[in-house]
């Protein structure tokens, strides 16, 4: 007798943040387990949704939005929204109950979640200041620390994208959580292949130090080929200390 196996769909809370390549990593990730019948609940943070990222959650039928104006723990001043969040956040997961909860920030990983939670580590202000500036945060940026300490901790499993970020992240916040390296990738199938303008192009947040447009512009002169920046040359909530 065949043996017939029922697969009940898996319910995944996630969030999100609309200002970073955090947004391209959720969507694909939403985008990739739709054939398998994975359902998405999907918090957005940090800044409301512009027109693209609209455009592309209407392709998406296994996703349910809810979209906030929660605060991002880089940001200026952002701790009284993230504290409001958290009592919602929870009401929402036992509204939803999704089996897995998956954070790509870190304050949210100390609630008292019912669902394992796993914590993406796409990027931090500490390895970014010491990578950046070559020195630590200034004081400021104590309580950050403590936060994200916290939700690095707090969590079932905690992934990075690379085994030099896990190690950075390591060093700096002492890891007590189980962890794992996953690589980052995007599909082929969402660009289209074309001719080349003989430009040199740059895409990314100007006003971010790590991305070194800076160094592009000193090498100008140097460069016999137009060059091309495109990017948020300022973002209202960001956090100059």
């Amino acid at each position: 007798m065949a043996v017939i196996n029922e697969h009940t769909p898996l319910r995944i809370l996630m969030t999100t943040d609309t200002v970073g390549g955090v947004w391209s990593y959720s969507i694909d990730i939403c985008r990739s387990l739709a054939s398998y019948g994975v359902e998405f609940c999907l918090v957005t943070t940090g800044a409301v949704l512009n027109k693209s990222q609209r455009d592309e959650l209407e392709q998406l039928s296994n996703v349910t939005v809810y979209e906030t104006d929660f605060l991002l723990e880089w940001m200026k001043d952002p701790w009284e929204s993230i504290d409001a969040s958290k009592e919602w956040l929870l009401r929402l997961e036992q509204a939803w109950q999704p089996d897995i909860v998956h954070l790509n920030c870190f304050a949210y990983g100390g609630l008292s979640w019912k669902a394992p939670t796993i914590a993406v580590a796409h990027s931090d202000v500490f390895s970014w200041w010491r990578n950046v500036k070559g020195e630590e945060p200034p004081a400021a940026w104590t309580e950050y620390y403590n936060r994200v300490k916290e939700g690095m901790n707090s969590v079932d499993l905690l992934i990075a994208p690379s085994r030099v970020k896990l190690k950075s992240l390591n060093s700096i916040y002492n890891l007590q959580t189980a962890s794992k390296v996953i690589y980052n990738s995007r599909s082929s199938s969402q660009f289209t292949p074309a001719t080349k303008d003989r430009v040199v192009f740059s895409m990314g947040r100007i006003w971010d130090e790590a991305k070194n447009v800076r160094l592009l512009i000193d090498a100008a002169t140097c460069i016999n080929y137009p060059i091309r920046i495109a990017g948020e040359n300022q973002f209202e909530n960001n956090r100059v200390d």
